[in-house]
């Protein structure tokens, strides 16, 4: 089984209703926003999720029948580097100067940025997984959008779904910026395209 929590929104971000795996049709979902990833079995924490109307089209997009999935074997990443945002540990502390915020309020009232964290809100640390590279402690050196199908994704979810050993189809082969539809062994789910 999965764990659907990789694929939900991060801990600091401001999408409060993807930040836990959601249930919609029958499935069991997690959502970063750019990607969905769906199963019919799950046992871990289920939260509220998104507005239920648009992600029922979301859901039945994905559901649909394709022809012609593809593996993503032959499509090559770019160059990886130390993530500067953790210093390349993969985890970062809370900035206790702005608690995260990034700025600092002054005696006026007016906000500034924080001289102590940059204004990125963390630390160098070990208390949680850095957002910006997953814990992972890298990054892709330059932009990451790749040729796929017809249209363009961020390698990140190719990787994402080469993990899954997924195969994917775009929904709308007319359409380069129509969703990437994929299934994996006990699940399935999509991806937004991006614009190169």
């Amino acid at each position: 089984m999965i764990d659907l929590t990789k694929y939900c929104a991060p801990e600091h971000g401001l999408r409060e209703e993807l930040k836990k795996p959601f249930e919609c049709d029958g499935y069991y979902c997690a959502s970063d926003g750019k990607i969905i990833v769906m199963v019919k079995e799950w046992d871990g924490p289920i939260g509220i999720g998104p507005d239920h109307d648009k992600l029922r089209r979301v859901v039945g997009l994905i559901n649909a029948t394709y022809k012609g999935y593809k593996a993503l074997d032959d499509i090559e990443g770019p160059e990886k580097k130390d993530c500067e945002h953790c210093g390349g540990s993969g985890k970062v502390t809370i900035c206790p100067d702005c608690d995260g915020n990034g700025a600092v309020e002054c005696d006026r009232g007016h906000l500034h940025d924080c001289d102590k964290c940059a204004s990125t809100g963390v630390l160098n640390g070990k208390d949680a997984d850095c957002d910006e590279c997953e814990g992972k402690g890298w990054r892709y050196a330059y932009s990451c959008v790749v040729p796929v199908l017809g249209g363009y994704m961020n390698y990140k979810y190719v990787a994402i779904l080469k993990d899954l050993g997924a195969k994917i189809v775009q929904s709308n082969k007319c359409d380069p910026m129509s969703m990437f539809v994929f299934r994996f062994p006990g699940g399935r789910g999509g991806v937004m395209p991006m614009v190169k």
